[in-house]
Order: structure tokens, then sequence, then C-alpha cells
């Protein structure tokens, strides 16, 4: 995409920046695990948090355009994007669990 416009890219560069976001994610999905733990009302706000920022970066890096090209592969968006999913199904259950009580 870049030889086209005459600039010179690292594609090294691009892996960082998707490994990077990977490992950030993977942190922010041990934060939510955790949180379960902890108690169910800051579970389900961490898992709705957590859920709309990988929401977006996966339709960034769907749709993420330059010199008209896109910047990643659409592979790469959908993959992002399945743990957003899981993690809706999650809070999705969380919510319609009937509440457990300590007797």
């Amino acid at each position: 995409m870049y030889g086209a416009s005459g600039i010179d890219v690292d594609p090294g560069l691009l892996y960082a920046v998707v490994y990077t976001v990977a490992g950030t994610f993977v942190l922010f999905w041990l934060i939510a695990a955790v949180t379960s733990l902890i108690g169910r009302r800051l579970a389900l706000c961490t898992g709705v948090v957590v859920v709309l920022l990988n929401a977006m970066v996966a339709l960034t890096m769907l749709f993420a355009t330059e010199y008209g090209s896109n910047v990643f592969p659409p592979l790469w968006g959908v993959l992002v994007g399945v743990p957003a999913l899981v993690g809706a199904f999650a809070i999705v259950l969380i919510k319609r669990s009937p509440q457990v009580r300590a007797a």
C-alpha cells in the first residue's frame, strides 16, 4: 500500500501495533474476569466497557483505510471482533441469570 506512494515502512510496525492491541485486550479481559469474582454489578460494568472497547477496535480494523486501501486485512478485524461477541453473550447471561443470595 505504501510502496505505490514512495513511502518505505517497516512491515514489523504493523505487527507491533496488532500485538500491542492484542496484549492490551488480554489484560482487559483478565481484569473483567477478576471483577467477576468481586461482584456481579462490577463484573457487568467492566464487561460492558471491555466489549465496547473491543468492538470499537474491531470496527476500526475492519474499516480503516489509507491511500484507498485497507490498512489491516479484513480477517484481522473479524478475529478481533470475536471476543466482543463472546463478551456480549456473557453479559446477556449475567443479566438473565437469577441472582444468587447467601442464606
